[in-house]
C-alpha cells in the first residue's frame, strides 16, 4: 500500500512539475520581442549553428505581439516551402527569404 501511494505521489509531482515548466516557458516565449525574434532566425540560418533550439522555441508557440507574430507564421510558410536541401535545414532560396524577414524586423518601428 505504502510503495503505491509512493508511486503516486512521484507521478502526481512530475506531472506537475512539467507542466508548470511548460506554462513557464510558454509564457517566456509569448513575451518575446524583436532581438529575440532576430536571433532565433540567424539561429536557423546560420552556417555555424549545429541545433535549433531558439528557432524550434520560436515556432513553437504564439506570441503576444501581433506584428511578431505574424513574422512567425510568415516564417512558418518558409520553412514548410523551403525545406531541407542538401547539408541545410532550410534551402538557400529559404535562407534569403529569411534574411530579407530580419532586415524588415530590423527597420520597423
Amino acid at each position: 500500500m505504502g510503495t503505491i501511494l509512493t508511486t503516486s505521489l512521484i507521478i502526481v509531482a512530475f506531472i506537475a512539475f512539467f507542466t508548470w515548466a511548460g506554462m513557464k516557458a510558454k509564457s517566456q516565449h509569448a513575451s518575446f520581442d524583436k532581438s529575440d525574434v532576430i536571433s532565433a532566425l540567424n539561429n536557423l540560418i546560420s552556417d555555424e549553428s549545429t541545433d535549433h533550439d531558439e528557432f524550434d522555441m520560436f515556432i513553437s508557440w504564439p506570441i503576444n505581439d501581433p506584428y511578431l507574430e505574424s513574422i512567425r507564421q510568415k516564417v512558418i510558410k518558409i520553412t514548410s516551402k523551403y525545406s531541407k536541401s542538401v547539408n541545410r535545414d532550410i534551402s538557400i532560396e529559404g535562407v534569403n527569404e529569411i534574411k530579407c524577414l530580419i532586415y524588415e524586423i530590423q527597420n520597423h518601428i
